[in-house]
């Protein structure tokens, strides 16, 4: 018996793409118009679904039903029908071919489609003030599945003794793209870098976060180079920092806008990731947890040590920067340009007894017409001990108008105030 019922199911499949529709010529693609859209996108990436055993039970029901060509267009077009308003109004059905298709459909809904992740599509939105975005959303598809694909998943893994479907879900677009909402070409993201500030206290929080909004939905035209401290401004209490420590040359002070460099280690990876090639970046005098692994950090300090790339990609970029949590992200948006970047791990080397260590890290950056330029990015790393901390930054502290005095640098080493 249970070899018929495989031979029965497996027609049951074929019929479903096989079998001419209704006689005025609709296919069974048009059962689909209460979910998708004609213009949906291409398909995404599939995935699997347990069945329960109550919704396998209702598909091996349906042998007793005597199937044709237009019922099964009907099963189709009905299903979307009861999904979309519980009701069956024109089933031309028996009695048993309805009773065991509102069973088969109710599994269907309550089982796997009531559990799945749909959505609707969102516009994209780019409304700028003064020179930079302050409205901002990039688009999102929408997200529907093909129910009478569905059908035909659950009854193939019936008649193949599985435990679960295929579904298949589409992306459905939006009305309106992000290039057809800006002026300067820019329609997706380009990269993103991001970094993790947990464990910060509560001032070095608000610095990072004030110091995230100075380059949130700037505009980086092509050929242009990209300073950290141009954009980031005065650093003190009248601009919305606060005192933290920062790494000074002779030890680790309190000093207002420490922290800031959690966002100038941010903006190098997303840089980096990029591909852009760089002008000044310096590692930290120290290892900093908050920037593991290490080598993939850049300080900075206003007058003494920046960061500074290019922006080559040929194209407008827009920088959208955002907090969830304690994740810092910077969010490249831009025109993408057809070239690879390969990253390699930061590699340690050079271990001493003191505790100070180098970083390689390496990247390849590989243009569309197949020219490569390889970067090794050497961080040295000196003994934590060095820098002696003393005081907290429990109390204000006045940002000093120049920088303070330098003592002579260690080999391929600059001066080393840090906004830690």
């Amino acid at each position: 018996m249970k070899i018929y019922l495989k031979i029965f199911l497996l027609i049951l499949i074929g019929s479903l793409f096989l079998q001419p529709g209704p006689a005025n010529g609709q296919s069974a693609a048009t059962s689909l118009e209460l979910i998708l859209p004609e213009n949906h996108t291409p398909k995404i990436e599939s995935q699997t679904w347990p069945l329960s055993a109550e919704t396998l039970k209702s598909a091996q029901a349906l042998n007793g039903l005597n199937l044709n060509p237009k019922f099964i267009y009907n099963f189709g077009t009905s299903l979307n029908e009861y999904l979309a308003n519980r009701t069956t109004k024109e089933m031309p059905f028996t009695s048993g071919q309805k009773t065991a298709y509102l069973n088969f459909a109710e599994h269907i809904y309550n089982q796997t489609l009531s559990q799945l992740e749909t959505r609707e599509p969102q516009d994209a939105l780019w409304e700028e003030k003064d020179g930079r975005v302050v409205n901002f959303d990039p688009g999102t598809p929408g997200i529907a599945y093909d129910n009478l694909k569905l059908i035909k998943n659950i009854l193939k893994a019936v008649a193949l003794d599985e435990k679960q479907a295929t579904l298949q879900p589409v992306l459905l677009p939006a009305s309106k793209t992000l290039a057809e909402v800006n002026p300067y070409g820019i329609k997706e993201l380009f990269t993103t870098g991001t970094s993790n500030f947990r464990g910060s206290s509560r001032n070095r929080i608000q610095n990072i976060t004030v110091g995230a909004s100075r380059y949130h939905g700037i505009i980086i035209q092509p050929d242009t180079i990209f300073s950290f401290n141009d954009l980031l401004g005065e650093v003190d209490g009248e601009h919305g920092f606060a005192p933290e420590m920062v790494i000074k040359y002779n030890g680790v002070f309190p000093e207002f806008g420490g922290g800031i460099c959690q966002v100038s280690t941010t903006m190098f990876r997303a840089a980096l990731n990029a591909g852009f090639p760089f002008l000044e970046r310096r590692n930290h005098s120290f290892a900093v947890s908050y920037y593991a692994p290490q080598g993939t950090d850049a300080t900075t300090y206003t007058g003494v040590i920046d960061l500074k790339y290019k922006n080559d990609s040929g194209a407008p970029i827009m920088i959208w920067s955002n907090i969830s949590g304690t994740i810092l992200t910077f969010d490249f948006y831009g025109q993408k340009d057809g070239r690879t970047v390969e990253l390699a791990s930061p590699v340690q080397y050079d271990h001493r007894p003191t505790g100070a260590f180098k970083t390689s890290l390496k990247r390849i950056v590989t243009t569309a017409s197949g020219q490569s330029k390889e970067d090794n990015f050497i961080s040295n790393y000196r003994p934590r001990a060095e820098f002696v901390q003393t005081t907290t930054a429990e109390e204000p502290v006045p940002t000093p108008t120049t920088p303070a005095e330098q003592p002579s640098s260690p080999p391929n080493e600059t001066p080393t105030e840090q906004q830690s």
